[in-house]
């Protein structure tokens, strides 16, 4: 049961959205728990989407909405959290829906439990059954392992936070992708109990300027101070080795996302781009030994790492094949 009808804050960052932004909100507003705040972000849209927001901010008393310089998803977000008085922290994405019953849900979870965070653990980059190990609660280990391996939800807006948990906590303005996952793994330090939701509660769809899909390679180069982070954890002794060994599959799978934004860059770009090459071919230089050596690494990943230690040019040209051959298939 939830007890005092504690307030949730919902931050929504809008840009160019208004394709899905009517829907997003309405699937917002009727939640089935009333006592939220809606807090619309917009980002600096150039479309209609302002005029959305205005309009319900108008005609629903828990809806406000802060209007301000395009500065990124990251940004957006911050500012929404400067000014949420919630007792406990969600997000939305603004081409995202989300089912009636999400924050209901996820709120019972972390009241019953009286654990810091609920999270929608089926919205994984690869795949993992916590039911095979039978827990509804983990603790921060597990929960971190887990991230690094790609089995447990990156995305903010898979995840419902206690307030005492969030506070001071911001993203990284400086990183550009895989942002959230390295704000979440802020948080999952400080946690002591993580409730799993195993429902589908949360509707992501696929939009052409979502930052996943548009994101340029410069600014996906901008993840690499993840792991910088991460090593200067392990070193100063704040995760232990038995959690940094499994950081080596995050690191690999950032590198060739980035590369594979460098294979869809034009013919002419790659040529002239050579800083591209240089800043994954050293960086692959690095994780070398780390990868070949891991066993969470799949084999074609450490093949990928040791090609692109040498020229990434190659794997781009390979991957570059692959997306033709996939086009003529379809």
């Amino acid at each position: 049961m939830i007890k005092g009808d504690p307030l949730i804050s919902i931050i929504v960052p809008v840009y160019n959205t208004e394709k899905f932004l009517l829907s997003c909100i309405e699937s917002i507003l009727n939640q089935d728990y009333k006592n939220i705040e809606v807090i619309l972000v917009n980002d600096g849209s150039t479309d209609n989407s302002s005029l959305i927001c205005k309009k319900y901010a108008r005609i629903d008393k828990r809806v406000s909405m802060i209007e301000k310089k395009n500065a990124g998803v990251s940004a957006a977000r911050n500012t929404g959290l400067f000014v949420a008085r919630g007792d406990y922290i969600g997000f939305v994405d603004s081409d995202d829906k989300i089912m009636q019953n999400m924050y209901s849900n996820l709120l019972e979870r972390i009241e019953f439990d009286k654990s810091d965070i609920c999270v929608l653990a089926k919205y994984t980059i690869r795949p993992f059954k916590w039911g095979r190990i039978g827990k509804r609660v983990i603790d921060k280990n597990e929960a971190i392992k887990r991230l690094f391996l790609l089995e447990f939800p990156t995305s903010v807006w898979a995840y419902l936070y206690r307030r005492e948990i969030i506070d001071q906590i911001y993203l990284n303005e400086d990183i550009h992708f895989f942002e959230d996952f390295e704000f979440n793994y802020r948080i999952l330090k400080r946690c002591n109990k993580i409730s799993l939701c195993n429902e589908y509660l949360y509707e992501y769809r696929i939009n052409d300027y979502s930052i996943n899909m548009s994101c340029p390679i410069e600014k996906k180069l901008s993840s690499l101070i993840i792991y910088d982070q991460i090593r200067k954890d392990y070193k100063d002794k704040k995760i232990g080795s038995n959690l940094y060994k499994y950081s080596i599959l995050a690191r690999v799978h950032l590198l060739l996302s980035i590369l594979s934004s460098y294979a869809k860059l034009p013919k002419k770009e790659i040529h002239s781009k050579k800083e591209y090459e240089l800043k994954i071919k050293n960086e692959a230089k690095k994780m070398i030994c780390d990868a070949f050596l891991s066993s969470y690494v799949p084999l074609l990943y450490k093949i990928a790492v040791i090609f692109s230690g040498l020229s990434p040019l190659v794997i781009a040209k390979i991957i570059q094949l692959k997306y033709k051959l996939r086009k003529i298939i379809n």
